[in-house]
């Protein structure tokens, strides 16, 4: 938590000084997450949603900085007979997530300026639940941390759509109580449809 609060103060540093060029919204839409090297169990892609507030940073005439502040849903689901009752079970990892990809413009047409870019995310874990039910969180990594791409368009001066994907580096579980001694993580794709409120 202490690193998430620590690159807060830098990025809110860096924004103030050229507040008057940047711009703020706020976004929401959903993901399609998963979970790597967890092969054992076939782990099938669960959806979730995003919300988050974001602000979009000029750094030349080119180049922009998109960080964002939000909340991010990741997990999945596995499939099969485990009783006579379920047949699938769906883990859910909720997360406050600080992503800061650089972003370049791609067209020259004011109406509808195309980015595409990439950069690092740092989350942090508030729970983990499985069919509703809270797991024991110490089980788990609280911080998650990896590489975000992103493709967004932003209609007129007030409409963003994003298309984005987290490539997580991170293990999801603690040292030594991973499933069946492997390291899966987190991967998930997002749609988000966001509002510039400046």
């Amino acid at each position: 938590m202490r690193k998430i609060l620590v690159l807060l103060a830098i990025t809110f540093c860096a924004l103030y000084g050229a507040q008057a060029q940047v711009k703020w919204g706020a976004n929401a839409g959903i993901n399609i997450s998963n979970v790597h090297h967890l092969e054992v169990v076939h782990p099938k892609s669960l959806v979730t949603v995003q919300f988050s507030g974001f602000a979009a940073v000029p750094l030349s005439k080119s180049f922009i900085i998109q960080p964002s502040l939000g909340y991010r849903g990741k997990g999945f689901k596995i499939a099969g007979s485990f009783d006579s009752t379920r047949n699938h079970t769906n883990v859910a990892y909720n997360y406050l997530q600080l992503s800061a990809p650089v972003l370049l413009r791609c067209n020259k047409n004011d109406n509808y300026k195309l980015y595409a870019g990439a950069g690092p995310y740092l989350a942090y874990l508030l729970n983990v639940k499985s069919d509703g039910s809270h797991l024991p969180i110490d089980n788990y990594n609280r911080v998650d941390f990896g590489f975000d791409f992103s493709i967004a368009l932003t209609i007129g001066k007030r409409w963003v759509v994003e298309l984005a994907s987290d490539l997580g580096f991170s293990n999801v579980y603690s040292l030594g109580s991973g499933v069946w001694g492997q390291s899966p993580s987190n991967i998930r794709s997002g749609l988000t449809l966001g509002y510039f409120i400046n």
